[in-house]
């Protein structure tokens, strides 16, 4: 049984791909530039170790709540960090100052990236040494086109969910409302691979039950496609 599935275009490597995979899902990623095991310490430090299994992938684990997956790619300087949800989930879902935390403790860049096929919205937030850089994040709820422009939805509307987060801001750069906003995936695609970081499509398994062993296998994935990937479970 997999724990679940990655989808991707085979005519190219997995190591040599970089920007969206897919905006067809529902994820919520962060992603730190440095080695597995320097963000599995600051995990550690920032939630009670339980449990960290490491380089497990094809060997076995036991499903547990709380859980994480930490997943570097062969040639690859960024290392991804799920939240998978097993049963129930009883600490607090990832936001974009837990990217902030990580930057500032590693001393690093971090993005905390997200995306939602269901209401849809695409963004992410940028750090470099715990200080956010740029951040972006497009909802279609937010945006309509009227009288030739492109207007925002007013801010209070969306002021207890999405306070001020969704206009783009940047110490990097200058960019047009309109093409902002009409070219919304092209700025976030064009971003990530400029950083040379991949957002694969992974579907995870959440029909497998908790205190279930198995061996940790993704569908389509190789071993040889990833350079480790580690399973670490937390108390709080």
């Amino acid at each position: 049984m997999s724990i679940g599935t990655i989808v991707f275009d085979k005519n190219t490597s997995l190591s040599n791909r970089v920007g969206i995979e897919s905006t067809d899902m529902n994820l919520f990623v962060i992603l730190v530039l440095d080695s597995i095991e320097n963000v599995g310490r600051t995990l550690e430090q920032k939630n009670s170790l339980v449990r960290w299994k490491k380089n497990c992938y094809n060997r076995e684990i036991l499903i547990s709540q709380n859980s994480y997956v930490l997943l570097k790619f062969q040639k690859h300087n960024w290392t991804l960090i799920y939240q998978l949800y097993f049963g129930e989930f009883t600490i607090a879902p990832f936001i974009h100052q837990d990217a902030s935390l990580f930057s500032k403790i590693l001393n690093t860049k971090a993005i905390f990236y997200e995306v939602s096929d269901s209401d849809f919205c695409l963004g992410y937030y940028f750090y470099n040494q715990g200080e956010l850089i740029e951040r972006f994040l497009y909802a279609e709820s937010f945006i309509r086109w009227e009288d030739g422009v492109f207007r925002e939805t007013p801010a209070e509307a969306y002021e207890e969910d999405y306070p001020g987060d969704y206009r783009f801001y940047s110490k990097l750069r200058k960019l047009s409302e309109e093409y902002i906003f009409s070219h919304y995936y092209d700025l976030v695609d064009s971003f990530l691979k400029q950083e040379g970081i991949y957002i694969p499509s992974i579907f995870w398994n959440y029909q497998i039950p908790i205190n279930q062993t198995v061996i940790f296998q993704i569908k389509n994935l190789k071993s040889n496609d990833i350079e480790r990937l580690d399973y670490i479970v937390c108390s709080s």
